[in-house]
C-alpha cells in the first residue's frame, strides 16, 4: 500500500462525513459536535495507518540493505577469487616459459626474469608453494655462465648485463612490496645477492664456481 493510496482513503472519508452533516440522511444524525469527532477519529485513524505504514516500509528498507550488503560481500568474495586465479595463472605461465627458456643457454636470463616474475604474481595469489618456485629460481643462477651473453667488447657485456639487472631490479621492488613478501624475504634477499654477484662474475667472464654452487644450494 502506498501513501497517496491512503491519502485516498481519508479523503473519501472525510467528503462521506461532510455529506452526512450537510444532507442530515435519515435516520442518521450528525450534529457539530459529532462530526468534529468522526472527522477526528478519522484523521486519528490516518495517521496511525501511515505511521504503521512507515514503519513497515523502515524495516523493508532495513532488510533490503541487508540482502544488499550480503550480495555486495559475495560480489567482492568472487572478484577476490578471480583476481587470485588470474594471478596464480600468470604465475604458472611465467614459470612454464622461464623452464622451457633454461633448456637454451643463450635464453638463461630471459629463464632468470621469467621465474623472477612468476614469484611477483605466485606472492598476489597466496600461492602457497613459493619455496618450490625459490628452488628454481636458485637453479636459473647456475645457468647464467658467461657464454650466454654473445657480446663481442667488455663494453656491450657490461650494457647487456646492465640491462638485464635493470629488469631483475624492477621485479625484485615489485616482489618486496608485496604484502606477503614476509613470508620469502629471508631467502629471497640471500638468492638475489647471489644472482648480482653470477652477473658480476659473467661480467668479468668468470664461470660458475664450486663455491657458488654450494653457496645457492645452503640458502
Amino acid at each position: 500500500m502506498k501513501p497517496i493510496v491512503l491519502s485516498v482513503v481519508a479523503i473519501i472519508l472525510s467528503m462521506f462525513s461532510i455529506a452526512l452533516y450537510f444532507f442530515k440522511f435519515s435516520p442518521v444524525e450528525v450534529n457539530a459536535i459529532g462530526y468534529i469527532g468522526v472527522i477526528g477519529a478519522f484523521i486519528t485513524i490516518s495517521i496511525t495507518v501511515l505511521v504503521g505504514f512507515q514503519i513497515y516500509r523502515a524495516y523493508e528498507i532495513k532488510k533490503d540493505l541487508n540482502e544488499f550488503k550480503t550480495s555486495l560481500a559475495e560480489v567482492e568474495l568472487v572478484k577476490e577469487t578471480l583476481t587470485k586465479f588470474e594471478n596464480e595463472s600468470r604465475g604458472t605461465f611465467h614459470l612454464i616459459v622461464g623452464g622451457i627458456m633454461a633448456k637454451d643457454h643463450l635464453e638463461c636470463a630471459d629463464s632468470f626474469l621469467n621465474i623472477l616474475e612468476s614469484i611477483n604474481y605466485f606472492l598476489k595469489s597466496e600461492y602457497e608453494k613459493v619455496d618450490l618456485v625459490l628452488e628454481d629460481l636458485k637453479d636459473s643462477i647456475l645457468d647464467l655462465q658467461p657464454g650466454f651473453l654473445m657480446a663481442s667488447t667488455p663494453k656491450q657485456t657490461e650494457e647487456i648485463i646492465d640491462g638485464i639487472n635493470k629488469k631483475a631490479g624492477i621485479f625484485e621492488q615489485e616482489i618486496a612490496a608485496n604484502k606477503n613478501y614476509y613470508t620469502i624475504r629471508y631467502r629471497f634477499e640471500k638468492i638475489m645477492k647471489a644472482y648480482y654477484g653470477r652477473m658480476e662474475n659473467c661480467k668479468n667472464n668468470i664461470a660458475v664456481s664450486h663455491d657458488e654452487r654450494q653457496n645457492l644450494k645452503n640458502i
